[in-house]
């Protein structure tokens, strides 16, 4: 199995346990120190202690009173020096022993357990059977025993295990635990769920439980236990908080570089939940949630770059899956996988700038380049923020009609976040393919007019008028006007919106006869028909947040109900609108998932629309 551990030693304080209680243990089982059995990982805010003594023996029948059957654990020998706990069985039949480090600066971690049934109520005289046991080398021991008599007494030998030199003091720590208890194993995932599709490198989220201590994350390209990547003792973050998350490896560099998230495939996480009653070396039958990774993207390689031709407009782009085509040469980095862009200048050449806005856990670089692919130049690279901060590539100077590339990647190779989605923003002197002029939209009676005109055309095939509610997202199609082609003349053009939104904000996508396209800027209407009516809302289903668009008959106030399928009221937020078209956000962060009713009022008209929360 392949592991990345954390460094993290599991210290009495890291698992959240307070001042230990000393209490040696005996030299012999009959007078074993007994420990309280807990109920519950919550109270276990005292680990039974034991400072080993080095004058210590070994427990042998004639000396113990008992009989003890032969030992055979890790090199136990007839001089290995052990000491004694006991405790009684609770009701459910099922003791948990866990064996960990001490509070005292000679804690040790070299600890074996062996855990005996005895055949009698009187110690001395009676027959021990062993029911269980765990040596190893280096990790603390843990044995979950079942299957016991209630009220019986379990017997608890621990001692230094034979790597470690047997005539020096050192503590540990000792607690049992009734197994009969409900311990959380499994995470319930949340994102991704199973089935979903990636743009990029997956954030993993699960349902978080505050008896847990730290976290197992298994993931990969495969379901197969034995075959799938760990990052154990994933510690928990805030015990009180409902979520947990977890970013997934992406790549390793150095000398081993890997992929752990395969691009384009079907890959599977899930998480083992761990606590003071959890073997650290059992994993559960857990049922692994599936999601298939972005693929390795188109413009992967220089050759491959995408073409910015959209003057200030940004585009949102991922760099999941991709791979590092080429060392850093300006903006160092040990290892980054990158993604390719290029743009070509106008016929005067001269200043163009690159603005990057990564999200907000990549730390963005952006770098330009002369040449061509195979033989690039480096003219820039911008690198001054960090995570989730933008990047501003300023570049003068340029060769008129001259292709330069533009590489995107995470700074911090070592990072191992990969993929993350960004915005890229051009503007300056870059070829578009058409010379748009101006670009306008008004209200005509019920329906909105769109009016523009181009100075020059070259190879351009149509128009695509697009429209959106909020002028974020959500851009579609509502038209297409065919273009002129390639022409020096100015060309004018209309096209009239039938259906209208009470706020709509449009833009021109013009496509070359190759395919490839280019965006204009965005114009707004706002209408002002008179009436009070609920147009839309979006997204939906919902999230967080709702943007509703709306119709007022006039100005003034207007109240915003939200009201469950029973009618009772979730919540009323007062608005103040203008005549004709609005718009106003609804945060739905502390709605329950469901269906709604919205209800827009002035107090003497009512209009009203179903929504619902995901």
């Amino acid at each position: 199995m392949k592991k990345f551990t954390l460094l993290c030693f599991l210290l009495t304080v890291a698992l959240g346990l307070k001042a230990q209680t000393v209490q040696n243990g005996a030299d012999e089982p009959c007078n074993a120190t007994t420990l309280t059995v807990q109920t519950s990982c919550v109270n276990v805010d005292t680990v039974q202690g034991a400072s080993y003594p080095p004058n210590f023996t070994n427990s042998t029948s004639a000396s113990a009173g008992v009989t003890l059957p032969a030992l055979s654990c890790n090199g136990f020998t007839t001089t290995t020096r052990d000491c004694w706990y006991k405790c009684v069985v609770p009701a459910s039949g099922i003791v948990i022993i866990n064996v960990d480090y001490g509070s005292s600066a000679n804690s040790s971690n070299f600890w074996d357990l062996a855990v005996y049934s005895s055949n009698s109520a009187t110690c001395a005289g009676s027959t021990f059977t062993l029911i269980g046991s765990e040596c190893v080398t280096g990790p603390l021991p843990y044995v979950r025993a079942a299957a016991l008599t209630p009220g019986s007494t379990v017997y608890m030998r621990v001692w230094r295990n034979a790597a470690s030199v047997q005539t020096i003091a050192k503590s540990f720590g000792i607690f049992v635990l009734d197994g009969g208890i409900a311990q959380p194993l499994c995470a319930t995932p949340v994102f991704p769920i199973s089935g979903a599709a990636q743009t990029s490198d997956p954030v993993f989220a699960w349902n978080n439980d505050s008896r847990t201590e730290t976290y197992d994350v298994y993931f990969g390209p495969t379901n197969v236990l034995n075959d799938m990547f760990v990052d154990t003792d994933y510690s928990v973050t805030v015990p009180a908080e409902p979520r947990e998350f977890y970013l997934a490896y992406h790549a390793v560099g150095g000398a081993s570089p890997a992929i752990y998230v395969a691009p384009g495939v079907t890959n599977y996480w899930f998480v083992y939940q761990k606590n003071c009653a959890t073997d650290p070396d059992y994993v559960p039958s857990c049922t692994p949630a599936s999601y298939t990774a972005a693929p390795i993207p188109t413009n992967d390689n220089c050759t491959n770059a995408i073409l910015l031709n959209e003057l200030n407009t940004p585009k949102t782009y991922s760099s999941a899956s991709s791979t590092e085509s080429q060392a850093a040469v300006v903006c160092e980095s040990s290892v980054a996988s990158d993604v390719w862009f290029k743009f070509r200048t106008t016929a005067s050449g001269g200043a163009v700038t690159v603005e990057l806005t990564p999200s907000f856990i990549m730390d963005g670089a952006v770098e330009a380049f002369s040449g061509t692919c195979g033989a690039l130049t480096s003219i820039g690279c911008a690198d001054a923020t960090l995570s989730g901060d933008d990047e501003v590539l300023n570049l003068t100077g340029l060769a008129p009609n001259t292709t330069y590339y533009v590489r995107v990647y995470n700074y911090d190779g070592n990072d191992l976040f990969y993929g993350e989605e960004f915005d890229i923003l051009i503007t300056g002197n870059i070829v578009i393919p058409v010379e748009l002029v101006d670009f306008t939209a008004k209200t005509q009676g019920a329906k909105n007019a769109l009016n523009w005109h181009t100075a020059s055309e070259r190879n351009a095939q149509s128009f695509i008028v697009e429209r959106s509610a909020d002028g974020e997202k959500g851009f579609s199609a509502i038209g297409t006007i065919k273009a002129a082609g390639t022409t020096s003349t100015p060309q004018y053009y209309a096209f009239l919106d039938e259906n209208p939104l009470p706020v709509s904000y449009y833009r021109l996508r013009q496509v070359d006869l190759d395919g490839k396209s280019a965006v204009s800027k965005i114009v707004t209407v706002q209408r002002k028909d008179k009436r009070l009516s609920l147009e839309k809302a979006f997204p939906m289903p919902a999230t967080n947040e709702l943007t509703v668009q709306y119709s007022a008959e006039r100005a003034g106030a207007l109240s915003l109900q939200l009201v469950d399928v029973l009618g009772r009221r979730v919540s009323t937020q007062n608005i103040t609108a203008t005549e004709g078209g609005n718009v106003v956000k609804l945060t739905l962060d502390n709605v329950a998932t469901g269906a709604y009713v919205l209800l827009l009022s002035d107090g003497l008209k009512v209009s009203q629309m179903r929504i619902v929360k995901q």
